[in-house]
């Protein structure tokens, strides 16, 4: 009995510690796991600043790269996860359609980001989960979240379930930033 009342008495602690941390950003998981929710808007970029240096990413289609940018086609009801690893300043970007399962996309970037980075493990990543429509898109958003937890990812952004189409570019040369383009 007191060892469970510890253990809740330590678990309501971190929640409040978390809580005060992120000044209240803070998105409880049904896992074990907590990501911060941010839900501010991106600062943005526009397509000439970035062109000649990235790789596109199609709509159902994952991929990671050595280029400094990596962009998506625009997601509409599709949600996409961007990956990025601060020790070898590598990223990727799946995105991900609706009537594609989730897991098996993740999975598939997974063994990519691992193949092309043989020092990194999967620990070693963090996540953005972009785009989304409110709707449409529930399923996909709430697998990516179960499946980047199950696999230990921190998630830092979460920004899904909107109405807006999004465009992002995902910046690997420097810290991971995601950014909306604009003037695409």
């Amino acid at each position: 009995m007191i060892k469970e009342t510890m253990n809740t008495f330590i678990k309501i602690f971190i929640m409040i510690s978390l809580l005060y941390l992120t000044k209240g950003e803070i998105l409880y998981n049904n896992t074990t796991s907590i990501s911060r929710r941010i839900r501010q808007p991106r600062e943005e970029m526009s397509y000439a600043e970035f062109k000649n240096n990235a790789v596109l990413v199609h709509g159902g289609k994952n991929a990671i790269a050595e280029a400094s940018f990596i962009y998506s086609d625009p997601a509409r009801d599709c949600v996409l996860v961007t990956l990025y690893c601060k020790l070898e300043h590598t990223g990727g970007i799946a995105h991900i359609t609706i009537d594609q399962n989730p897991e098996i996309e993740l999975n598939l970037l997974f063994e990519k980001f691992l193949d092309a980075n043989k020092n990194i493990t999967i620990i070693d990543l963090e996540a953005r989960i972009i785009g989304g429509k409110a709707g449409l898109s529930e399923t996909t958003a709430s697998t990516i979240i179960d499946v980047l937890n199950a696999n230990n990812i921190l998630i830092i952004e979460n920004d899904t379930l909107t109405d807006s189409p999004r465009t992002i570019v995902l910046d690997t040369q420097y810290d991971g930033k995601v950014f909306d383009v604009i003037n695409f």
